[in-house]
């Protein structure tokens, strides 16, 4: 033991260093991983995520990070909202075909349906093949609990009409919004189709979300 201390002693610095980074690496490690961890969980508490007001699907949409001052950002400042505290969240990634034979496309048909189930969609937007997937179920509500009376006649050409598999009935449940969309206007799409799920779990801020969309 005393020639072993005597060898230390006698050991550059980086020998040193190297000795005891050989015997007291998994503590040393332990310790890191402890401190950072802690750090980690300090940091989350005094800086949570923002609360998800909102849940947008965008099928078949333009890949990019919605930029700071997007249209749900503007919805948000000007009712009240505190971006810091509260988001709106338009999620990409999902990307179907009509014929809904590739595997990206499969995949993204049963995401889709899974967070329709789990009331994760407020807000579907898309083409027309989009919102039949769920139309054709009785998935979508009608138009005419989102749009006013006036609006239902402005856009009486551009409203989605849909048979309901299960009643066999047509029913109209999305609409191609116009021009001037904002999500159009923020480089989601060219043209898009938008409707409201019946299992949103936030029916009544989607329609409010959904009209400011329209860019009226």
């Amino acid at each position: 033991m005393a020639e072993r201390k005597k060898a230390f002693k006698d050991m550059t610095l980086r020998e040193k260093v190297e000795q005891i980074w050989e015997y007291y690496k998994p503590v040393l490690l332990a310790i890191v991983l402890g401190v950072w961890l802690i750090i980690y969980i300090i940091y989350k508490i005094l800086n949570p995520p923002p609360e998800v007001l909102l849940n947008v699907a965008l099928v078949n949409g333009f890949v990019y990070e919605s930029e700071e001052d997007d249209a749900f950002t503007r919805f948000l400042l000007e009712n009240g909202y505190d971006p810091e505290e509260v988001t709106i969240a338009a999620s990409g990634g999902l990307y179907l075909d009509a014929q809904g034979m590739s595997q990206s496309s499969m995949a993204s048909m049963q995401a889709l349906l899974a967070r329709n189930m789990a009331g994760d969609i407020d807000i579907l937007a898309g083409d027309e093949y989009t919102l039949s997937i769920l139309g054709s179920g009785g998935g979508l509500k009608e138009m005419d609990e989102i749009l006013s009376p006036e609006q239902m006649e402005q856009y009486a050409d551009r409203l989605y009409t849909v048979k309901d598999e299960e009643t066999g009935e047509e029913y109209v449940c999305g609409l191609k919004l116009p021009e001037s969309n904002l999500l159009t206007a923020d480089g989601y799409y060219d043209e898009v189709w938008a409707g409201i799920p019946y299992t949103a779990s936030h029916s009544q801020l989607a329609i409010e979300v959904f009209q400011y969309l329209l860019g009226e």
